[in-house]
């Protein structure tokens, strides 16, 4: 889809089983594996669809791979990321800046990667979800516009340098939760 549907601007993943091609088989046959799980969203599955405008994501995913939506600069409006996600990989939404509406993260969800929504523009609050443990470096820096007040969940164990660089408008007291041990620069 990727690579041969240039034009694709709607992406509806609501009902979708996702295979993974491997074109290094032999037998064509074999081309066709389901190498990544059916609930989850590889690494790099839309990286770089410039053409795309829309995403409705399935719901019952449990991941979303690094770089899978990295820099779908055209993906217009919001994100809500459907309850069941546990994971949200490295980079998966970075440098999506016509992401401009809310965003909406899954109670169920524990670990954003590095930069994964890094230089999106939210016009949101920012609402972490209580089970969540670890945010990477530069998770959500230069998302200037996300507002409110910022409440670690007190599950939280890691929060990476930069991770909020950037947010001007997360205003309010913060609490920094008992299980973080370091807090790493800006």
């Amino acid at each position: 889809i990727r690579d041969r549907m240039i034009q694709l601007q709607a992406l509806n993943l609501k009902e979708v089983k996702i295979n993974r091609y491997d074109g290094g088989m032999q037998n064509e046959a074999q081309l066709w594996v389901n190498a990544s799980p059916e609930d989850e969203i590889p690494n790099s599955a839309f990286n770089s669809k410039t053409s795309l405008l829309r995403l409705v994501l399935k719901k019952k995913k449990k991941k979303i791979g690094e770089n899978a939506f990295f820099g779908c600069n055209n993906l217009v409006g919001s994100l809500v990321i459907p309850e069941g996600v546990l994971h949200i990989g490295s980079y998966a939404f970075m440098s999506c800046s016509s992401l401009s509406g809310i965003i909406s993260l899954p109670s169920t969800l524990i670990h954003i990667g590095n930069n994964a929504f890094d230089n999106c523009k939210f016009n949101s609050e920012l609402n972490l979800p209580n089970n969540l443990k670890y945010i990477g470096n530069a998770a959500f820096n230069w998302n200037s516009s996300l507002y409110g007040t910022l409440n670690l969940p007190s599950s939280l164990e890691y929060i990476g340098s930069h991770a909020f660089a950037g947010c001007k408008n997360l205003t309010g007291s913060l609490e920094i939760p008992e299980k973080i041990t370091e807090i790493k620069e800006y």
